[in-house]
């Protein structure tokens, strides 16, 4: 697969249009064009800018077409997340807090579909003082589609 390839397949894949995916790498959308007709070629400041916006796509693969489009999808175990060295969770009572408000957040939206705002956690955190609950996991999303996983061992 050739270069120009590659970077119609990176816009495709991510649902992009090209001036999106221009505006991201900050060209214009002619450059864009310019690439996928083969008149010009992406120089390694412009690579490099892609794969920033994209880090979840092989470098490999978008600077020579080797490997997989995508890196692997990985786990991170992260313990001192949950341990008594993150100051929000020095207390018992603060990690109690933090646990229920993720879970109240993971319950709520998993039964509306919907994300709730930052600012509604402190009254989540409030409503939930008494639950036993505890966070198993957590789940990062980013804007680029790739995620890290943190895990409570």
């Amino acid at each position: 697969m050739e270069l120009s390839e590659r970077i119609v397949a990176i816009i495709s894949k991510y649902g992009l249009s090209q001036k999106k995916f221009a505006t991201m790498i900050g060209v214009t959308e002619g450059v864009i064009t310019q690439w996928k007709t083969k008149r010009q070629t992406p120089n390694h400041e412009n690579l490099q800018k892609i794969s920033d916006n994209f880090p979840n796509i092989s470098k490999q693969w978008l600077y020579e077409g080797i490997g997989e489009m995508f890196l692997q999808s990985r786990n991170i175990i992260e313990p001192d997340l949950f341990s008594s060295n993150n100051p929000i969770l020095a207390t018992n009572s603060g990690k109690q807090n933090v646990n229920n408000a993720v879970n109240e957040c993971v319950n709520n939206i998993q039964n509306t579909n919907k994300s709730i705002p930052v600012e509604n956690i402190n009254n989540i955190i409030q409503e939930n003082k008494k639950s036993n609950k505890t966070v198993e996991k957590i789940i990062f999303f980013y804007s680029d589609k790739s995620f890290e996983i943190f895990v409570n061992d």
